[in-house]
């Protein structure tokens, strides 16, 4: 620190660092500083370009872009990159020997992934999957390359973006055909999915299962969300000439519609794709019409609603809760209930069993209205022994020689009174069977 505060004249002191917050403040103050970008990729291009005519090499541009991309702005990586692949090609350097050489996924097979997802199409989509993998790259790569893809048709479908791709001009006119056939939802949905299937990578064992779990995600949602998008694509996004203008896109878009328009029904609420261009929604006529029937059969599949249907239609929802819920099953097959003036009420015999019915009564309510033709009812929960008569005690009768039809209690008789018990509480007879129970009187206890 007395150095860099007291130099000595002929001294300079050059400090180089990428990580200039962890520099102390004392030390940033006493220092002049000069900030270095890295290099984009078009002036590396450019360099290359320049080097390769004065060295009489021959090159194809889009090799040179690949140069640019992986040496990630620095351009002595750059200049080792172009020197081995200069050597390995004896003076020129093509697209295939630089993503061979460089161990890079060829861009166009992320097209070609991306038209599969679309479509629809697991098949194609696991087949070149496995053929990318089968060239020696992990399935981390095909992520990652993915993800790099949908970001740039994303980039590119919005115009004030897309000047931030640092890629070639032929590159960007295929984002921008393809990019046509992707609506926002679906490129934000698969940023979402391969962003997840990114952090769980590390923490999975089967890696590649983790990336074809991804794409069936992807397939599935697309499915569900616009699957009338998928039949307007083309064969292959690929073979348009970069070079054309976006007409012949369209064109194909316009025939491809022309020959489903006939079985199809068009609904006039256009949906907007991701850069800004409308279309409008095509629902085919005859899914109509199975939903119509379904729905009409299930209302013919309905029963009447009577005391009859009810009973057994609970008695077949206690089958279906047997394993799940033995003891609400068991309640709702001894179930008493009546159904009288749109009053269905459902009888127990003790509190218990009420709360059970009470806790579950959501479950009955959906089952029933989805099988009984009429709603509009109320149900009522009634327990038979009412709880204010259990809380009480019992108290003894008094013997009555006048009337004999009633049951005489002799109030010194306590085995016929805990007999007596018994029978009006079952639970207190369970107990007697298994222990053996014996009444005692207070003064013996």
């Amino acid at each position: 620190m007395k150095t860099l505060e007291e130099p000595p004249s002929y001294a300079k002191f050059i400090l180089a660092t990428t990580e200039r917050h962890k520099i102390l403040p004392t030390i940033l103050s006493r220092c002049q500083i000069y900030n270095f970008k890295r290099i984009s990729n078009e002036d590396i291009v450019k360099h290359l370009e320049k080097i390769a005519k004065e060295e009489n090499i021959s090159y194809e541009i889009e090799a040179l872009h690949v140069i640019a991309e992986n040496s990630d702005g620095a351009l002595r990586d750059a200049l080792s990159m172009f020197d081995q692949l200069a050597s390995f090609g004896e003076g020129k350097i093509s697209y295939s020997n630089a993503i061979e050489n460089l161990n890079v996924v060829d861009y166009d097979l992320y097209f070609q992934l991306t038209d599969n997802l679309l479509k629809g199409d697991l098949s194609k989509t696991l087949m070149l999957v496995d053929h990318i993998i089968s060239n020696g790259f992990e399935p981390i790569h095909i992520i990652k390359g993915l993800a790099e893809h949908v970001r740039n048709l994303l980039f590119t479908s919005m115009n004030t973006t897309i000047d931030l791709l640092e890629i070639s001009e032929a590159h960007k006119q295929k984002l921008i055909s393809q990019v046509k056939y992707c609506s926002y939802d679906f490129l934000s949905n698969v940023l979402k999915i391969l962003s997840d299937a990114d952090v769980s990578y590390m923490n999975t064992q089967n890696k590649r299962l983790l990336l074809e779990v991804s794409l069936l995600k992807i397939i599935d949602s697309n499915k569900k969300n616009n699957s009338e998008k998928a039949a307007t694509i083309p064969t292959n996004t690929l073979n348009l000439d970069p070079n054309k203008s976006s007409t012949n896109s369209q064109n194909t878009t316009t025939k491809t519609s022309s020959i489903n328009i006939k079985n199809t029904q068009t609904i006039d609420n256009p949906s907007k794709y991701a850069n800004g261009i409308s279309t409008s929604k095509i629902v085919n006529s005859f899914s109509v019409k199975e939903k119509f029937n379904e729905y009409k059969t299930k209302i013919e599949n309905k029963k009447e609603l009577n005391e009859a249907n009810i009973k057994e239609l609970l008695k077949h929802l206690a089958d279906e809760y047997a394993n799940n819920s033995p003891v609400f099953s068991n309640i709702l097959a001894n179930l008493n209930l009546s159904f009288t003036e749109n009053i269905l009420t459902l009888n127990v015999n003790n509190i218990l069993d009420a709360e059970n019915l009470k806790n579950n009564i959501i479950p009955i309510k959906q089952y029933l209205a989805s099988n009984l033709a009429e709603n509009g009812y109320e149900i009522q929960i009634n327990v038979l022994n009412n709880p204010e008569n259990i809380t009480k005690p019992i108290k003894k009768e008094r013997s009555s020689s006048t009337d004999n039809s009633k049951q005489q209690i002799d109030n010194n008789d306590d085995e016929k009174f805990f007999q007596q018990l018994q029978e009006r509480y079952p639970s207190l007879k369970l107990l007697n069977d298994k222990f053996n129970l014996q009444p005692i009187k207070p003064n013996k206890i």
